[in-house]
């Protein structure tokens, strides 16, 4: 043993394994053989977290996983399957003079910390890609450009922009599933009501004054439960590409296209009856369409607090009228209008033009040889769609 050797002996004798690691490590032949020990079991933990066998958070691309993402979670996967990598990696990031900056606390870098780790993971192996599609998808939202995405994909950032359109495409390949439960849902609620009012028909005709009003309370309560249903609409969508170089090929082009969506209703129908008109509307006289005395001063009544809001904001001499005026028109579906309108966005087809770049929100091309088949199309998905 040469002397270089001897203090390691002092310090195992000693008992101190803190001075004997110290003392290693200032043998240059020896810290070396460390280093590659540690870079070979930081190398196999990343081998066991990429494994198909217990498939990582990473490897799962899925609509759900991107949705339910969350850094703590590949905190918690990474420190429990890659131990040694990530007190590498926090080795990395552990600037002493950091200690009393408190935006640079651990909760803070955690995930600027993770997403390096993330990084550096995928490189290893190009399937542990979660978080560089969820920040491609962010990317292509926001309006990133082809040439940003070469950028970018070329550090590892995020995935490339032919790769990013697909992984939007498979977002929304189940874009309808939310229509199809509400179609169900209506149907089902159909189908029970056509059965009682079948079961309160056969009661009046057996004159059993009980059964029918116990059948008449059932179906009203059957009513107000029932799937409201839905609703369909649809706007244009027109843009005008201008290209940076005009050239004979690379003219300015107008893409016209149609979005048609799904709404639920808010207000529910289902109470109104279903029996056909007795007396046709031209035998009907016009006075009985006139508004009455009550729902004229009905109208009055609205109209007042419509005027009134408008006086006290363009009249500066009026503007305490605000304290007293009613924030809203009083009605009795005040509590269904106040949620949230559910809304599917109808993803039906792709645009025609081949120049043109997907859409994260695919569109009708209603370019005017598109027409006649845009027509059918809609027809087709909306008997599938409606009950």
């Amino acid at each position: 043993m040469t002397k270089e050797f001897y203090p390691l002996g002092r310090h195992l004798a000693t008992g101190n394994m803190k001075s004997f690691v110290a003392a290693v490590m200032k043998i240059d032949e020896i810290k070396n053989l460390l280093y590659e020990q540690t870079s070979e079991e930081i190398n196999n933990e990343i081998q066991k977290l990429c494994s198909k066998s217990d498939p990582s958070i990473l490897r799962n691309s899925s609509k759900e996983a991107m949705e339910s993402f969350s850094w703590n979670d590949i905190n918690k996967e990474l420190q429990n399957r890659a131990p040694r990598f990530v007190q590498f990696v926090k080795a990395a990031v552990n600037n002493p003079s950091h200690s009393r900056n408190v935006h640079k606390k651990d909760d803070i870098i955690l995930p600027a910390m993770c997403d390096a780790a993330c990084k550096l993971i995928s490189i290893f192996n190009e399937n542990m890609s979660l978080p560089r599609k969820i920040i491609s998808v962010i990317l292509k939202k926001a309006g990133l450009k082809k040439v940003g995405f070469m950028r970018l994909q070329s550090l590892y950032d995020c995935m490339s922009y032919n790769s990013t359109c697909t992984i939007l495409e498979s977002l929304g390949s189940r874009f309808d599933e939310k229509l199809y439960e509400w179609k169900d849902a209506v149907e089902k609620g159909a189908h029970k009501e056509e059965d009682l009012y079948r079961q309160l028909n056969d009661a009046k005709s057996l004159k059993d004054h009980e059964l029918a009003m116990k059948i008449t309370t059932e179906l009203i309560d059957h009513q107000e439960t029932m799937h409201p249903g839905h609703s369909f609409t649809g706007d244009n969508v027109d843009i005008r590409v201008t290209p940076r170089q005009m050239t004979m090929k690379n003219q300015t082009s107008d893409i016209h296209l149609f979005q048609y969506v799904a709404f639920k209703n808010r207000v529910s129908g289902n109470h109104l009856s279903n029996e056909i008109p007795n007396v046709a509307c031209k035998d009907i006289p016009l006075t009985s369409f006139l508004p009455s005395v009550s729902e004229q001063q009905l109208l009055v009544n609205e109209l007042t607090v419509l005027v009134g809001h408008k006086w006290a904001t363009y009249i500066p001499s009026l503007k305490w009228f605000h304290d007293f005026l009613p924030k809203h028109i009083q009605h009795n579906h005040m509590n269904e209008t106040k949620t949230k309108t559910e809304k599917v966005i109808l993803l039906v087809e792709k645009t025609q033009s081949s120049n043109f770049a997907p859409f994260s929100v695919l569109l009708f091309d209603v370019n005017k040889e598109n027409c006649p088949p845009l027509l059918r199309a809609i027809e087709l998905y909306q008997h599938s769609w409606q009950s």
